[in-house]
């Protein structure tokens, strides 16, 4: 059977985020110390409907580049990861998006 890799190129083509110039520019972090003294600009969630073994992988990288996006999208250049979850129904993300001064 080998249309199946076609078949989940053709879903990821379809379904991916793509970094934007923007978001490429977000830095990620969990370390609190990194937005020490930033100012905060929001909350960023985001969500993929990658279940199972996907979720571990391309959902989690997913839901980091939406969260990438939204931050630079709010202002901010730093991303603060508060969550980050992979599981049977999708991956999840929180975090809090900061404007830092450049280093």
């Amino acid at each position: 059977m080998k249309f199946i890799p076609i078949v989940g190129t053709a879903l990821c083509v379809v379904s991916c985020a793509h970094l934007s110039p923007e978001g490429q520019k977000v830095r990620v972090t969990v370390n609190p110390d990194v937005v020490h003294g930033c100012e905060f600009v929001g909350n960023v969630k985001a969500g993929s409907g990658w279940g199972g073994a996907m979720a571990s992988n391309a959902g989690e990288d997913q839901v980091q580049v939406k969260m990438q996006n939204v931050t630079a999208k709010l202002g901010g250049n730093v991303l603060f990861l508060t969550s980050s979850k992979g599981g049977q129904s999708g991956a999840r993300g929180i975090g809090e998006a900061y404007k830092c001064p450049p280093k």
